[in-house]
Parts: structure tokens; C-alpha cells; sequence
């Protein structure tokens, strides 16, 4: 069949239409269990202003209701009267009669006509968007492939959002099992929930979750970085399919510091090649290692939203992806083309939450740059309205290290916000008094639990 023939066979069936507005009319109880059906999916005109007039009642309340009450509706409301009246309908009460004509009795037989009509709404919404995308293929605009390839993702993933078909409030009873069986399928073999840290006592508070967003903040070489990159290790170890996005360091810049975490060997060792025959082993088994598993490092100085969502979900596709690092949230290098900084973190931080960590199916962890003076993240209210967890990565300066002692280490972790579970303790002017205690060896970018991990003030552990 030729395009040109194809294109003559309607996207409508009125007959299916007025089908469905017959049936309501006969059997009101059926409009309950239609919210799912939009006006906006009927063709003719007059229909769709018929439907929302039904669905107003509904509404208001009004489950029972015959002609009168629904011409009630009609004669109200300027914008349906007006729509019917210019579709040719002189005699509403006389054209409602004629629809119940054909109404149907069985729910069944009335749900494969709104199925009828939402199908064939979406063909026409997609025929139109698609038109409109061939359209701008030919349009003469400075737009690049990463733009164009981020718009066309969101325009086809959007297309179905108003094309919903069932029953979207089911009770819980219906759903309970399902549900279930989704969170114990998310438990590691020691009950974890998520996607355990490479620390214990991490794990007591926080893990990585799918859907879920954990930010790290840390003051600027702070060694934020490093903590991230010793769970990307933990978590390739373990068989997930992870991803770095980083802003800061290239490739070449990066993969020393990982090789001497892995090895042991100092980060100044591996790039100057001063190590002896057995130590190289040590690399060359870490280079074997690492093209065994599913890792990626991405170095990109100016990462957008479309360059994220765009690299992430190919990523996905190709090679699976379960654990995303985004190194790290900030604005310094971005043309904000007036809009505040404040308020584009705050965007970016949804943006990683809800498109990549919620629309992907994946956990991320982006770490996020603290202010110097006080413990808080920029526009922390915004970041924290979407975080799933927020960590503060700290260095103790030497008074806290002489406070707390030689075993609790040199650096501590606070949970200052977390959706998933408990979070430490501060005092009346927000300073920490529970937080965990590490020890980074920042030559070998290595970072373990002190011999004392827990500081508890005078406080039991989280509570």
C-alpha cells in the first residue's frame, strides 16, 4: 500500500465514540471506572464536550443523573455549549436520545470502545508529532546532535503520558503482592535493601537504591571523590554495571588514582612506572580486571541535562546500567542565561532524581560541593527536597582529631537528611555530634573504616 493511501485511512471512529457517550448515559456507574478516558482523545467535537460534561458531574459528585441533569452541565458551562452548538447540534436533548440507541450493557463491550478510541487518538498524536519532528529536520537551526537527540527522547517518551489506559487507582489488595515482591527482590543476601557501601556502618543508615538519589558533600579537596570511587569499586566487585560522569578529571587523570586503590600502590608510583616487577603484576591483573567488568568513565567539562539523560540511557540500553556516579553537582561552569545558580542546582538535583535515578530505574550518587564556612550544601532546601540522602564527607582538622583520638580517624561522614532511614545527631547550632569515623589514605586514594568507627557523643548509636 502506498504512503499516499495510507494516509487516507481515518485516525477516528465515531461510531466507537458516540458508543461510549451512549453507555454513560444508560449506565452512569461506568463513568467511575473511565477516568483514564479524556475528552481531549474524542474526535468529534461535540462528543468530547459531552464526555467532560459527564465527567464534571462525576466530579461534583453526581453519580446518578439523567438528560436533564447532564443538560444542566451543558447549559452552564459557556465553552461546551458553545462547542456543541458549533458542531451543528440544534437539538441537544433529541441528539442524546439517539445516542443511548446504541448503548452498551456489558462493561466489557464499553471498555474495548474506549480502548478504540484512546488507540486510535494516540495514532493521531503520534502522526502529528512525528510530522512536526521531520519538520524540524529540515529546519535551518544551529541546534546539535546531543540537543536534537535529547528533544527527540523526551518528545516520544512524553507521548504516551496522557494515554493511560486502566485502572490507575487500583485497590491495594489488587497490587499489595506485587508491590511486595518488588522490595524483597531488592534485598542482597544479608537483607540489605538496595545496593549495599562498601562500609558497614554506611550500610546502618543509607544504600543505594534504585530510583533513589545519595549526594555526597564535601569541601573543595576534600576527598568527597575518593569516597565515591572506593563504591565504584565495591559495587564492580560485587557485578554492577556502573557509570562515572565525571566533570573534573579526564580519563587519563582518573584511572591512576583507581589502579592505586585497587593495587595499594600510591597513585605517584603508577604514573611514574616506579614500582617493581611484582607490583607491576599488580596493575597489569587490575587492567584484566577492569575489561572483565561493565565499567565506564565519561570525561566531560560541561555536561548538560540533555548530555546526561542522552549518555545515561544509551548506556542502559547497550550495556546495562545499575549504579550512576554524576561527579559532581555544580553550576560554576554552566551559561545560565540568568537564571540563578541556586535555582539550577536545585534543577539539576530533580533532574538526577526523578529523569536519570527514577525514569532509568538506577541508583545515583553525585557528589555536590559544600559551602566553606558552615555545614550545608548551596541552596541545600532545594537539593534536599529531591535527595534521597544527603552525606556530608568531612576532613577533621586538628583540634577534632585531638578531641576524638588517633582511633577515630582523620575524616567523618554525617547524615544530615535521608528518606530511608536514620540520620545523626547535631546540637542546637547544627554541629555534629554522632557522625562515622574514617581513615583516607589520599596517596593510595583509599579509604577504610577507623579502628573506632562510631563517635557517639553522648549518645547511643543513631538514636
Amino acid at each position: 500500500m502506498r504512503i499516499e493511501e495510507i494516509r487516507k485511512i481515518p485516525l477516528h471512529d465515531k461510531t466507537a465514540e458516540i458508543g461510549v457517550i451512549g453507555t454513560l448515559l444508560v449506565n452512569n456507574e461506568f463513568a467511575l471506572r473511565s477516568n483514564f478516558l479524556k475528552h481531549t482523545h474524542f474526535y468529534t467535537i461535540e462528543l468530547g464536550h459531552i464526555y467532560k460534561a459527564i465527567m464534571m458531574l462525576m466530579e461534583k459528585g453526581i453519580t446518578t443523573f439523567d438528560t436533564f441533569s447532564l443538560l444542566a452541565i451543558i447549559e452552564s458551562n459557556k465553552d461546551i455549549k458553545e462547542g456543541i452548538i458549533f458542531a451543528g447540534i440544534t437539538d441537544i436533548i433529541e441528539f442524546l436520545e439517539d445516542c443511548k440507541l446504541v448503548a452498551r450493557s456489558e462493561y466489557t463491550e464499553f471498555e474495548l470502545l474506549t480502548q478504540r478510541i484512546m488507540t486510535l487518538s494516540f495514532k493521531r498524536t503520534v502522526s502529528l508529532k512525528l510530522r512536526s519532528l521531520i519538520d524540524e529536520c529540515y529546519s535551518d537551526t544551529n541546534e546539535g546532535l546531543n540537543e536534537f537527540n535529547y528533544k527527540l527522547q523526551n518528545e516520544i517518551t512524553n507521548l504516551a503520558n496522557n494515554y493511560m489506559f486502566g485502572n490507575d487507582t487500583p485497590l491495594l489488595s489488587d497490587t499489595v503482592r506485587d508491590v511486595w515482591d518488588k522490595i524483597k527482590s531488592q534485598r542482597s543476601l544479608d537483607g540489605t535493601v538496595g545496593i549495599p557501601s562498601t562500609y558497614k556502618s554506611v550500610n546502618s543508615l543509607f544504600t543505594y537504591r534504585k530510583k533513589g538519589l545519595v549526594i555526597i558533600g564535601g569541601r573543595a579537596k576534600s576527598g568527597k571523590s575518593i569516597f565515591v570511587s572506593n563504591e565504584v569499586y565495591h559495587k564492580v566487585r560485587g557485578g554492577a554495571k556502573v557509570a562515572i560522569f565525571d566533570t573534573e578529571l579526564s580519563t587519563e587523570d582518573w584511572l591512576p588514582r583507581f589502579l592505586a586503590e585497587i593495587t595499594g600502590l600510591t597513585i605517584r608510583q603508577i604514573e611514574s612506572g616506579e614500582y617493581t616487577n611484582d607490583e607491576g603484576d599488580k596493575v597489569e591483573n587490575a587492567l584484566n580486571w577492569i575489561e572483565d567488568g561493565t565499567l565506564i568513565h565519561k570525561y566531560d567539562s560541561e555536561w548538560t541535562m540533555d548530555k546526561i539523560y542522552t549518555r545515561a540511557k544509551q548506556i542502559k540500553l547497550s550495556h546495562g546500567l545499575d549504579f550512576l556516579v554524576y561527579d559532581y553537582i555544580k553550576a560554576d561552569d554552566i551559561d545560565l542565561k540568568g537564571v540563578q545558580e541556586h535555582a539550577y542546582l536545585g534543577k539539576l538535583t530533580s533532574f538526577l532524581k526523578n529523569k536519570i535515578a527514577g525514569e532509568l530505574d538506577i541508583a545515583v550518587c553525585a557528589p555536590a560541593q559544600m559551602n566553606d564556612n558552615e555545614l550545608r550544601l548551596a541552596d541545600s532546601r532545594k537539593i534536599q527536597r529531591y535527595a534521597s540522602t544527603i552525606f556530608y564527607w568531612m576532613e577533621k582538622d586538628y583540634d577534632r582529631i585531638a578531641s576524638d583520638g588517633a582511633d577515630e580517624g582523620t575524616h567523618y561522614g554525617y547524615v544530615d537528611f535521608n528518606r530511608h532511614g536514620g540520620k545523626h545527631k547535631s546540637d542546637s547550632k547544627g554541629n555534629p555530634v554522632t557522625y562515622i569515623n574514617f581513615v583516607m589514605d589520599g596517596d593510595r586514594a583509599t579509604i577504610k573504616m577507623a579502628k573506632n568507627p562510631y563517635h557517639l557523643g553522648n549518645a547511643k548509636p543513631f538514636d
